[in-house]
């Protein structure tokens, strides 16, 4: 009972030393409580649900509970560096509820559960429940992100006050943060201004450094007031929004910045990237920022991150990491491969029953239901042969409506659907609503997939993406509707509707520009100025859509060229790189509500000596 008495008492000056009702200096051995009233425990008859409460001076505690509550051990018991015996999270919670200055209900009150549970009596390295939780990826991609307002997890916010106690105190005094932080709070400091700004105006004033940044990544709002009055800090150089446990216990003992470089690679399985990262000095590195074209979108402790983008096809990205190590320095960013996601977009088979017999594929929606079905994907090898597909819009309609034929070849077919009575050249695609399909000719060792509408996609054309046109080329009627031999033209082919698609080219160029190169830029990125032209067969009844089989031509405009590089500095006559832009819009007559929706990898732009003459046939009179 002297043993539990004595960590009742160590309970207590902890939870007043947080507070700053005796100094971040005092001892347990010259200790006196220094209050008229105490924090007592009472067994309480319990409200519904409840087994445990705060109110005022006093702890409740159900009967169930209260056994473990005679049995705590100080910390001269335990011993420094080991896991103390005092009353665990829940009592320290209730007492963080009578004591709490700064009213944030489950989350400020838990500074002293989190104080608590890592006292060991010495340096307080002991992990947190934040740890054992395996809270801290989840705190990391929230500041990562650095969204605006709090975290909607108690725990998650909970973090951003305890990386205050991990970046500032040390091994002698290990409250010494929140025991001068509440002092000032309490005094009224700064109390003209709203929670947000008195919370980072205190805590810079304790650490002494400009925490701007830290408080903006946790989703702060700072005045423009209180961010000049925090300017008059030195700004702290680390990221201490990317510190857990073990950062602080790295510190405390020692433990040394991370030198070398990181390196990071990008591969692509349908919708999701996977990062696989790596570091010259991975022993001291914590973990690493995601950054998806240029905008942080995450963090991980892990050599691998995996980015899923869901319903995002067609389109390119770029990765890169920047390294934090285990004292919360950054690295030098480390840029990924560029890559494209690009994939046939295949219905869940969850939605559909399969059934073979006597050479005929049914495929029947569950529930009745009828599913927008665009095409089909078969796989196999060696495919060959003629196939039909059949589609019913209602189950019980006696006739059916044919979707698709065509022939099968290679290891793969990718097959839309074509307009109704349109031809099996038509390169329409066709969109049905279909409660069952028959498709005949497949073989019994190919399989069948279901495709979605596939979206737009553009390509380069592949050989002669660039050259000079060997001669005029007519594409219209019009008397202007020619481009010139000897014009410079871009090729690729797309998949879209002409209609309300566009297409446009985004270069690269070299700048000797005097003010990119202060900022060390050396390339600028573009628009490049000309008209795109986006050709498809026109069918039988003259209704263009969708087509599977379309073909741009981009013609750059080089005098407007040549006038933006020269205010750019540009000297050089070609980019260094090219890419193709699509985009779609809702209005066929105006480009304005424009969105992309594809997008190719960077190319090289070949020089003016190795532009190949293009030969472009129609047959227009």
């Amino acid at each position: 009972m002297y043993q539990n008495i004595l960590a009742w008492e160590e309970e207590l000056f902890i939870a007043n030393k947080v507070q700053g009702i005796i100094d971040s200096d005092a001892t347990l051995s010259g200790y006196q409580y220094p209050m008229t009233t105490r924090q007592n425990i009472r067994y309480m008859r319990m409200f519904a649900g409840a087994f445990m409460y705060a109110a005022g001076n006093h702890i409740g505690v159900e009967y169930g509970s209260t056994s473990a509550l005679v049995q705590g051990k100080p910390t001269s018991a335990t011993g420094a560096g080991k896991s103390n015996g005092l009353f665990g999270w829940g009592i320290a919670h209730e007492i963080g509820h009578n004591m709490d200055k700064l009213g944030k209900a489950e989350i400020t009150n838990n500074i002293y559960s989190l104080a608590l549970q890592a006292w060991d009596g010495s340096s307080m390295a002991l992990d947190t429940r934040l740890t054992a939780d395996g809270r801290w990826e989840t705190i990391f991609n929230k500041v990562a992100q650095g969204r605006p307002g709090s975290a909607n997890n108690v725990f998650v916010q909970l973090g951003m006050y305890w990386q205050l106690h991990l970046a500032y105190d040390e091994a002698d005094e290990p409250l010494a943060f929140y025991n001068q932080f509440f002092k000032l709070w309490k005094s009224g400091a700064y109390s003209g201004y709203t929670y947000d700004e008195r919370v980072a105006l205190i805590a810079s004033q304790v650490a002494n450094r400009n925490l701007t940044e830290f408080f903006t990544r946790w989703g702060m709002t700072l005045s423009d007031e209180v961010k000049g009055m925090l300017n008059d800090y030195h700004t702290e150089e680390r990221a201490i929004w990317y510190l857990n446990d073990a950062s602080r216990t790295y510190r405390l003992n020692s433990g040394s910045a991370a030198s070398g470089s990181a390196a990071v690679s990008a591969s692509v399985n349908e919708s999701k990237v996977t990062l696989t990262m790596s570091h010259t000095d991975s022993d001291k590195i914590l973990g690493y920022e995601i950054r998806r074209n240029n905008v942080v979108i995450g963090f991980t402790t892990e050599n691998t991150y995996v980015d899923d983008l869901g319903a995002a096809n067609n389109l390119t990205y770029t990765y890169s990491v920047v390294p934090v190590d285990k004292l919360g320095n950054l690295g030098s960013e480390a840029e990924s491969n560029e890559v494209r996601v690009a994939y046939d977009k295949t219905i869940s088979a969850d939605l559909y029953d399969l059934n073979r017999e006597d050479g005929t594929i049914t495929i029947t929606m569950k529930n009745g239901t009828s599913v927008p079905v665009t095409g089909i994907k078969v796989t196999g090898t060696g495919l060959s042969g003629q196939y039909t597909v059949k589609v019913k819009a209602d189950a019980k309609a006696e006739d059916w409506t044919t979707a698709k034929t065509g022939t099968l070849s290679d290891d793969t077919v990718v097959a839309y659907f074509t307009k109704p009575g349109a031809p099996e050249s038509d390169t329409r695609i066709w969109t049905y609503d279909a409660a069952v399909l028959e498709i005949t000719g497949i073989p019994e060792n190919a399989d069948v997939q279901l495709l979605d509408y596939p979206g737009d996609r553009v390509d380069f054309y592949e050989g002669a993406t660039v050259g000079v046109l060997k001669d005029d080329y007519r594409y219209g009627d019009e008397a202007d509707e020619v481009i010139e031999e000897g014009t410079l033209v871009i090729l690729g082919t797309y998949r879209g509707d002409p209609t309300y698609n566009y297409v446009g080219i985004e270069a690269v160029y070299n700048t000797t520009s005097e003010a990119a190169e202060a900022n060390g830029i050396t390339t600028i990125t573009r628009a490049m100025n000309g008209y795109g032209l986006l050709l498809a067969e026109i069918p039988a009844d003259g209704a263009v859509s969708d087509t599977s089989d379309g073909f741009f031509i981009f013609v750059p405009d080089l005098e407007s060229e040549k006038e933006l590089n020269k205010q750019d500095g540009v000297t050089d006559a070609y980019p260094l790189e090219i890419r193709a832009v699509f985009y779609r819009t809702d209005d066929a007559t105006s480009a304005d509500s424009k969105r992309v929706t594809s997008q190719t990898l960077w190319i090289s732009f070949p020089g003016e000596d190795d532009l190949p003459l293009i030969d472009l046939k129609n047959d227009l009179k």
